[in-house]
């Protein structure tokens, strides 16, 4: 048997993740093209709106380097949103 965390070590991979589903972050944003993100206020609002789990997967994605790297003014937001 496996110990817990490392069952989760060989789920994770094959789970979907937040910042990689274009419904998950699109309402952030300002334009079809996903370029412009939506100014801090209305950012929060979206954010504080998504079911509770779907937060705590971005702000967990958005806490590692590697996975944040390609959304890094995304993530900045969500842990400015996050620590507020």
């Amino acid at each position: 048997m496996l110990f817990p965390c490392l069952l989760w070590q060989e789920i994770l991979p094959s789970l979907p993740m937040a910042l990689d589903a274009m419904e998950n972050i699109r309402p952030f944003y300002t334009d079809a093209n996903m370029k412009t993100l939506k100014p801090m206020p209305e950012f929060k609002v979206t954010f504080m709106a998504m079911p509770q789990t779907k937060r705590e997967m971005m702000m967990r994605e958005c806490q590692d380097a590697t996975m944040s790297k390609p959304d890094a003014e995304f993530c900045a937001d969500v842990n400015a949103v996050a620590g507020s």
